[in-house]
Protein backbone atom coordinates (compact mmCIF):
# COMPACT_ATOMS: atom_id res chain seq x y z
CA UNK A 1 0.00 0.00 0.00
CA UNK A 2 2.70 2.55 0.61
CA UNK A 3 4.28 1.82 -2.65
CA UNK A 4 1.40 2.23 -4.73
CA UNK A 5 0.35 5.28 -2.67
CA UNK A 6 3.83 7.28 -3.30
CA UNK A 7 3.50 6.19 -6.86
CA UNK A 8 0.00 8.11 -6.83
CA UNK A 9 1.79 11.09 -5.29
CA UNK A 10 4.48 10.76 -7.65
CA UNK A 11 2.15 10.50 -10.45
CA UNK A 12 0.10 14.02 -9.06
CA UNK A 13 3.61 15.74 -8.16
CA UNK A 14 1.96 18.66 -7.22
CA UNK A 15 5.30 20.89 -6.88
CA UNK A 16 6.17 19.67 -10.60
CA UNK A 17 9.53 17.81 -10.41
CA UNK A 18 8.89 15.07 -12.50
CA UNK A 19 10.30 11.40 -12.09
CA UNK A 20 12.36 9.55 -10.55
CA UNK A 21 12.95 12.75 -8.26
CA UNK A 22 9.30 12.48 -6.82
CA UNK A 23 8.78 8.96 -6.16
CA UNK A 24 11.49 10.28 -3.10
CA UNK A 25 9.54 13.25 -2.41
CA UNK A 26 6.49 12.71 -1.02
CA UNK A 27 7.04 9.58 0.46
CA UNK A 28 6.99 11.03 4.00
CA UNK A 29 3.42 12.09 3.61
CA UNK A 30 2.52 8.52 2.44
CA UNK A 31 1.89 7.41 6.59
CA UNK A 32 -0.54 10.23 6.96
CA UNK A 33 -2.43 9.31 3.79
CA UNK A 34 -2.89 5.95 5.30
CA UNK A 35 -3.97 7.10 8.47
CA UNK A 36 -6.71 8.93 6.80
CA UNK A 37 -7.31 6.86 3.94
CA UNK A 38 -11.02 5.90 5.18
CA UNK A 39 -12.35 9.37 6.17
CA UNK A 40 -13.05 11.17 2.67
CA UNK A 41 -13.11 14.67 4.26
CA UNK A 42 -10.25 13.83 6.97
CA UNK A 43 -7.74 12.91 3.13
CA UNK A 44 -8.98 15.72 1.65
CA UNK A 45 -8.11 18.19 4.60
CA UNK A 46 -4.76 16.55 5.19
CA UNK A 47 -4.09 16.99 1.47
CA UNK A 48 -4.47 20.69 1.75
CA UNK A 49 -2.72 20.99 4.69
CA UNK A 50 0.33 18.72 3.08
CA UNK A 51 -0.05 21.27 0.17
CA UNK A 52 0.55 24.00 2.43
CA UNK A 53 3.53 22.76 4.09
CA UNK A 54 5.23 22.77 0.67
CA UNK A 55 4.67 26.00 -0.10
CA UNK A 56 2.25 25.75 -2.11
CA UNK A 57 -0.92 27.57 -2.37
CA UNK A 58 -4.27 25.52 -3.88
CA UNK A 59 -7.41 27.47 -4.47
CA UNK A 60 -10.15 25.19 -2.58
CA UNK A 61 -12.97 27.05 -4.34
CA UNK A 62 -11.80 26.36 -7.87
CA UNK A 63 -13.45 23.37 -9.79
CA UNK A 64 -10.59 22.64 -11.28
CA UNK A 65 -8.45 21.95 -8.06
CA UNK A 66 -11.44 20.20 -6.39
CA UNK A 67 -11.46 18.16 -9.41
CA UNK A 68 -8.03 17.03 -9.29
CA UNK A 69 -7.82 16.35 -5.30
CA UNK A 70 -10.98 14.58 -5.31
CA UNK A 71 -9.42 11.97 -8.23
CA UNK A 72 -6.67 11.37 -6.25
CA UNK A 73 -9.06 10.81 -2.78
CA UNK A 74 -10.49 8.33 -5.32
CA UNK A 75 -7.28 6.69 -6.07
CA UNK A 76 -6.17 6.44 -2.61
CA UNK A 77 -9.45 5.31 -1.40
CA UNK A 78 -8.95 2.76 -4.45
CA UNK A 79 -6.08 1.09 -2.89
CA UNK A 80 -6.40 -1.95 -0.97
Amino acid sequence: MVEKINDLLAEWDPIGIGLPMSKYEYVQYVPNIISQKDNYLKLKEYIFTMLDNMGLYYNSESEVVQKDIEELIYKIQAIK
